[in-house]
């Protein structure tokens, strides 16, 4: 068409080529995030399938009491960490849904567009063909009334660019029906995505509320243990501090002996040996609970040993106490003089009776269990006026 169009004209031109920008401008908003939705549906749907059965397995007959200590806070590890990934899954989903619905606003708009402009170009057409009509009915009239042979050419051609309007306006209107076609197919594929993306954000947001539930029922639990924990805790402490009392009662005043730790060369802790040929699990001093994080004063040193296997005495001396003694279990003191004694905890059974005196390398008792103890060892302690000390440094 020519600059001869006329503002009717040329305005429904600026029109079309709109609508048609409009158009490849939205496939390429909408279809980019919905074909990277479609590619990864699957995926998604497949892995949280894959989730919720490794979730059946872990959880669906889990009983929180039945865990040991690190079974339970790997759990609650575990889950705090799910959550928070489900959590970020879950904001995905939803930003990925607000793209989609408004994307399938953008394209249903496109479509209703679509179709205004196509019925609008039908009128402009309708609208040309009358007038041409009427052009061509006073063509010959015009002709032969036109004032030179110049005017009557150039009002020839203006009539024939007239009647060559439609022809481009067809292909206006093809055009545009086919790019409502596909905003309508853009409409139908957005409305599917949009319903498979809520399924989805339905699925997770209920994973997500199972696993937070699980997550209370954990920290329950473990805050139940750590109250036990803290009560044995305070329980040994007690023990601890009867013990102490119960030895500087019970023996005699030193005014020789040593008020501090001597060091390993003075005479007066030489001779001492090792009570039980075992790995040294667990030193003296103070230790952090690996589940709870609690720190408690460990006042002795462990060593790993065979249920039923002898306790030998690590130095002679005589028994000043052998029986249960709370969070210790079966235990045994012995008085070595000078202010030092030892003790030997969690016994299975024991050998000596108080008062009896014994002889360095004498059996003493049995590894076992007793009292507050997770597995056969021997808790020894070192100790001087009463107070613990680390008897590594007096051992051989």
């Amino acid at each position: 068409m020519t600059g001869n169009n006329t503002p009717t004209q040329r305005s429904a031109a600026r029109r079309s080529v709109k609508l048609v920008l409009a158009l490849s401008l939205s496939f390429t908003v909408v279809g980019a995030p919905l074909a990277q939705a479609q590619d990864s549906l699957e995926e998604a749907r497949n892995e949280r399938e894959k989730e919720r059965a490794e979730r059946a397995k872990e959880l669906g007959e889990l009983e929180a009491a039945k865990l040991d200590d690190r079974e339970l806070s790997e759990l609650l590890g575990y889950l705090t960490t799910e959550i928070a990934a489900t959590e970020l899954a879950v904001a995905s989903l939803h930003d990925q849904l607000v793209i989609v619905e408004a994307d399938l606003a953008a394209a249903a708009k496109i479509q209703t567009d679509a179709v205004v402009e196509t019925e609008r170009l039908k009128d402009e057409i309708a609208m040309i063909a009358v007038a041409g009509f009427v052009r061509s009915t006073h063509k010959e009239q015009s002709f032969f009334s036109s004032g030179s042979l110049s005017d009557a050419y150039r009002q020839d051609s203006l009539i024939r660019e007239a009647n060559a309007e439609p022809a481009e306006l067809l292909d206006q209107i093809r055009l545009v029906e086919e790019e409502g076609k596909l905003a309508e197919a853009q409409v139908r594929a957005a409305a599917a995505e949009t319903i498979e993306l809520e399924a989805l954000l339905a699925d997770r947001l209920a994973g997500l509320e199972g696993d937070r539930a699980t997550s209370v029922e954990l920290k329950r639990e473990l805050e139940v243990r750590v109250a036990e924990w803290e009560a044995k805790v305070s329980q040994r402490d007690n023990d601890i501090k009867e013990l102490t009392a119960y030895i500087i009662a019970n023996t005699p005043p030193s005014t020789t002996g040593p008020t501090v730790p001597p060091p390993p060369s003075d005479p007066s802790v030489q001779g001492y040996n090792w009570p039980l040929v075992g790995r040294l699990s667990s030193g003296f001093g103070t230790r952090v609970h690996p589940i709870f994080g609690t720190r408690r004063m460990h006042t002795g040193i462990d060593l790993g040993g065979r249920a039923g296997e002898p306790i030998y005495a690590a130095k002679g001396g005589v028994v000043l106490s052998a029986g249960w003694r709370g969070g210790y279990g079966n235990a045994v003191v012995i008085d070595h003089g000078g202010g030092f004694s030892t003790l030997y905890a969690h016994q299975s059974a024991i050998a000596v009776s108080a008062g009896q005196a014994v002889a360095i390398g004498d059996v003493v008792g049995y590894v076992g269990s007793t009292g507050w103890s997770t597995g056969p060892h021997l808790h020894f302690e070192l100790r001087l006026n009463g107070n613990p000390i680390d008897p590594v440094p007096y051992l051989p």
